[in-house]
């Protein structure tokens, strides 16, 4: 198994793309949920990270606006929940800069994926 060569990119970006996406998957994950988190070297020498969990999942009409600023979706809006609806924004938004990219695939009551 080969070392995983050093990020040379905006480490602090990084962080914070990791942190949002982590914080987003805890907040919506009901308790007691197995959350992974999964890092793959590519052929590109680029990193996928995967960040699994087993909650409600997304509904295919909400997939494509989760990264979009305050978008919510429904039952996230709750006080319990908290947030500001910002941080999928940011962390695409950071993704950008540093030329990475976010995806997500979720399946409704089975797994979502970022």
């Amino acid at each position: 198994m080969e070392e995983i060569q050093p990020f040379k990119q905006n480490k602090s970006a990084l962080e914070r793309i990791i942190t949002n996406i982590i914080d987003n998957t805890l907040k919506l994950s009901a308790p007691g949920t197995d959350i992974r988190i999964i890092a793959i070297e590519t052929l590109h020498q680029s990193i996928q990270i995967k960040v699994m969990d087993e909650r409600k999942g997304i509904a295919a009409e909400n997939l494509n606006r989760i990264f979009e600023r305050i978008y919510r979706v429904e039952h996230s809006r709750n006080q319990a929940t908290g947030g500001s609806g910002l941080g999928l924004y940011i962390a695409k938004t950071l993704a950008h800069q540093i030329d990475g990219s976010i995806t997500v695939d979720s399946q409704i009551v089975r797994v979502t994926v970022f």
